[in-house]
């Protein structure tokens, strides 16, 4: 029995515990899950060996002594996983990870306990003291556990050594907590401990258990820092500090220092006596609510900078600091007083704008002139009660709200884009928008100015129609024909087939009943082929009486379809209609054969198509 040690580990178990309980209770902070498994570890340990010292049969300390294996297996596993998450290596505790770490620890336990059948741990050499000697497995454990434990000190060295100021100083603190009872272990694992049969190890963790309260409560390493360490970027030109909850500085960045003047000395300050004139600009915004503030900052004549808090909170409802953001804003101030006196000069000008000039602040019309009203048939009032996609046309809706989101985020957008527009009365116009983004009384918004091109969009449909398709038949003429030539070409789109049309008897009604009815029996024809084709098939009138239709991605087979339909559709038409309305066609296919040019499928298709012809086309009349 010894008494004194008794006492001093207890109180070291009694330190890991309530450290266990601290960590446990902010679980959801960086490292609190492997501190509060360490702790647990280290408190089942102190509490038992302190047992041990406190028995006075050998059988009772050799007991507890195996007893304190319970915590002992734990800590270097937990030490090594509160490492990992202290450090952001979160991917090596994936579960298949935790499972692994666990096997050692179980199986050790399991050794111990059944040493008396195997002495694979022991080795008949068990005493009541420190075990210094032992069998295999004791001696693969002891070298188990330093390698988790040389892992975790060399990620933290690294973290020192990487890490900024403020990371740097926890590092420090919680490597020398980690080392101090290890090198314990070691001196007692050596015989130089100035205490007989004492392992100085859990007695050490009181000392550990010290610093890392003084890190979690002094330095709070795992409180403010973890939260509001990634948003500290020292190439920021944004000022960036950060305050505990008794409004003591934690850190802050390089442009912090240059506009408030904050120095090292000032860590673990108060902001009032660090920062001239504090409570009158920023104690207002020291509350568990995010808001902003303009001001003027002592030292900066003439600017304007906005103070940005951030509360940091814990567990969803413990303000546990703040995170304060310096930002100078004078262009942007000076900008808006200009854009003010602008807005006077410019008034006239909006009033009397052809164009319709709209101002869009959160997703609605926050002004117009009178020509947006004019053009849309709608009051001001109206405009204002409904996001203004409403007045869009449905299909062009994803476009402007990309080109929007785009201005009033300043990203790159289309400085020109169309779109289409619906008035009150129900009409569709076309809108040609340029804009820009503006501050609109002191708020993000979009200036956009809209040039109604309905007329030019209707000429404009007008003549890509004409230019492509038959002015007589409305099918698709020469040119686009060759264009789609050129397309089968250039895509080498294979299988494609070709259909050639001649018409029978054209001339004869011509002839008999007048250039009139000629052009009526065309009209007919197309309207025939374009009941028979896909909208994908080029149906084209190539001249006269001659017809094409090019069928892309169609085989043989396809083909084949395609034409036994024509043939049917013409019986049809020709059963119902004036005998001068017959309609007889000699018609000539060819499908492409590997790699065949267009041009060659075509020569086939028209030779098959006059073959058919001197086979004897059936007259119109």
């Amino acid at each position: 029995m010894n008494f004194s040690y008794a006492v001093a580990l207890i109180l070291s178990a009694i330190i890991s515990l309530v450290i266990a309980i601290y960590a446990r209770r902010h679980h959801s902070i960086k490292g609190a899950k492997g501190l509060a498994l360490a702790m647990t570890g280290l408190t089942i340990w102190s509490f038992t060996y302190a047992i041990r010292w406190l028995s006075a049969e050998p059988a009772a300390q050799i007991f507890w002594l195996n007893a304190t294996y319970l915590g002992v297996i734990i800590a270097p596993t937990s030490f090594f996983i509160l490492s990992m998450e202290f450090t952001d290596h979160p991917q090596v505790l994936s579960p298949r990870n935790i499972f692994l770490l666990t096997i050692e620890p179980v199986l050790t336990l399991l050794i111990i306990f059944t040493d008396s059948y195997h002495g694979l741990f022991f080795a008949g050499l068990q005493t009541t003291d420190t075990i210094l000697d032992g069998g295999v497995w004791f001696w693969f454990n002891l070298v188990y556990s330093y390698t988790l434990i040389l892992i975790s000190a060399i990620l933290l060295a690294i973290n020192i050594v990487r890490g900024t100021r403020f990371y740097r100083s926890q590092s420090i603190i919680f490597l020398v907590g980690l080392l101090i009872p290890w090198l314990g272990n070691i001196v007692s694992f050596l015989n130089f401990s100035p205490f007989p049969g004492l392992d100085l190890t859990p007695l050490l963790f009181m000392g550990s258990g010290l610093l890392f309260f003084q890190a979690l409560f002094r330095k709070r390493f795992l409180n403010i820092t973890s939260i509001a360490r990634e948003a500290l970027v020292e190439g920021m030109t944004d000022g960036v500090f950060v305050l505990d909850s008794t409004g003591n500085i934690v850190d802050y960045n390089l442009a912090a220092n240059a506009i408030l003047g904050l120095h090292r000395e000032h860590i673990g300050q108060q902001i009032s006596a660090c920062i001239p004139l504090w409570d009158d600009i920023f104690a207002p915004l020291v509350d568990s609510m995010e808001q902003s503030r303009e001001v003027s900052l002592p030292g900066h004549p003439g600017k304007t900078f906005e103070i940005h808090l951030i509360p940091l909170v814990e567990d969803e409802h413990k303000v546990t600091g703040d995170l304060v953001l310096v930002r100078d804003i004078s262009e942007r101030k000076a900008a808006e007083i200009a854009l003010v006196d602008s807005e006077k000069r410019y008034r006239l000008l909006f009033e009397n704008s052809a164009d319709l000039i709209i101002v869009i602040q959160d997703g609605k019309i926050a002004f117009c002139n009178p020509q947006t009203m004019k053009s849309t048939g709608y009051t001001l009032k109206e405009l204002k009660q409904v996001p203004f996609i409403e007045f869009v046309f449905p299909e062009d809706k994803e476009l402007v709200i990309d080109q929007y989101t785009r201005r009033i985020n300043e990203m790159p957008n289309k400085k020109l884009y169309q779109f289409r527009f619906v008035t009150k009365q129900g009409d569709v116009r076309w809108a040609e928008s340029r804009g820009m983004k503006i501050q609109w009384d002191g708020r993000s918004s979009t200036l956009n100015f809209l040039s109604d091109i309905t007329e030019r969009k209707t000429a404009e449909d007008v003549l890509k129609f004409q230019s492509t398709h038959d002015a007589l038949t409305g099918l698709y003429n020469r040119s686009f024909y060759q264009d789609a030539l050129e397309n089968l070409k250039h895509n080498q789109t294979f299988p494609f087939s070709i259909i050639m049309i001649d018409m029978n008897g054209l001339k004869q009604v011509n002839d008999s009943l007048g250039h009139s009815a000629g052009d009526d029996i065309l009209c007919l024809v197309a309207k025939v082929l374009q009941q028979t084709f896909h909208p994908e098939d080029v149906v084209a009138r190539l001249g006269g009486d001659e017809f094409v239709i090019v069928l892309p991605e169609a085989n043989r087979t396809a083909a084949q379809i395609a034409t036994d339909r024509l043939r049917s559709n013409i019986a049809l038409h020709n059963q119902g209609c004036l005998p001068y309305q017959r309609i007889s066609l000699s018609i000539g296919v060819a499908t492409s054969e590997d790699d065949e040019s267009p041009e060659s499928v075509v020569n086939r298709a028209d030779h098959y198509m006059y073959e058919e012809k001197q086979q004897g086309g059936e007259s119109m009349l």
